[in-house]
């Protein structure tokens, strides 16, 4: 993706840095969403960098950025991930504790009322074609003021 090898603070390779994380976080982007994945990687180790302190106030020695960026930059990606994905929801369990439930992917009109192919999954049609209502059919619904 980067054209060279890009080095931020203790980190020597930005871009092997991101592609390292996504590894080890266990995302399961598909290949085509894996280039915007490390792209929003490297923008969120940049903006990590930007609110970095390399020696706060109280501690003997400076910290280490890449120690900063492997605590925050593995969440921040899974949401990058997640918010890409409208089929990704966030829901609150009945213990309280968030997760992430995913749907299924939206599909055109135009996939829905196409026949389906050999191997092709049916889309869930209960029938050979698809009841969709005409406007003029159409049950007028009042608007509540």
């Amino acid at each position: 993706m980067l054209a060279t090898t890009v080095q931020l603070h203790d980190i020597d390779d930005v871009e092997g840095f991101v592609c390292a994380t996504i590894e080890r976080s266990g995302i399961q982007a598909p290949d085509h969403e894996r280039e915007e994945l490390i792209a929003d990687g490297i923008r969120i180790v940049y903006d990590l960098a930007a609110k970095f302190e390399p020696h706060r106030a109280g501690y003997k020695q400076p910290g280490r950025f890449s120690g900063y960026a492997a605590q925050f930059l593995p969440r921040r990606l899974g949401d990058a991930w997640h918010s890409r994905n409208a089929e990704h929801v966030r829901i609150v369990n009945e213990d309280g504790r968030r997760s992430w439930a995913y749907r299924d992917k939206p599909i055109s009109l135009e996939q829905y009322l196409a026949p389906a192919r050999p191997g092709q999954e049916q889309h869930r049609r209960t029938n050979s074609h698809a009841q969709i209502r005409l406007k003029s059919q159409a049950t007028p619904v009042p608007v509540s003021a």
